[in-house]
């Protein structure tokens, strides 16, 4: 049984970051493109949480939506965690204090 999805404000926040950055900078068919992967890319995640790799330490796990975009998420008793959509472009130690910042 699919877990249920929550999506955190940051979340939500750095998904509208790439949704303004592919429509000022690409067309509307990779804009929808892109949207269309991340959807079917949480259905999965919700059905099948362990799919990803984890980061024991951290207590989150890694998707790949392209080769730019990763979303990381966490998995609770019954529900699926998503915490940020990180461009690959920065600096990995920002998003180490991101975590950090949301245990």
């Amino acid at each position: 049984m699919p877990k249920i999805v929550k999506w955190t404000p940051k979340a939500d926040e750095s998904f509208d970051e790439v949704i303004d950055y592919l429509r000022n900078n690409w067309t509307q068919n990779e804009v929808s493109s892109f949207a269309k992967m991340t959807l079917n890319l949480i259905k999965s995640i919700s059905e099948f949480p362990k799919m990803f790799k984890e980061d024991k330490e951290n207590n989150i796990r890694t998707a790949n939506i392209n080769n730019v975009v990763n979303l990381i998420y966490r998995e609770k008793e019954n529900q699926i965690e998503l915490l940020y959509f990180w461009n690959n472009k920065q600096n990995p130690s920002k998003l180490i204090k991101l975590i950090n910042k949301n245990p």
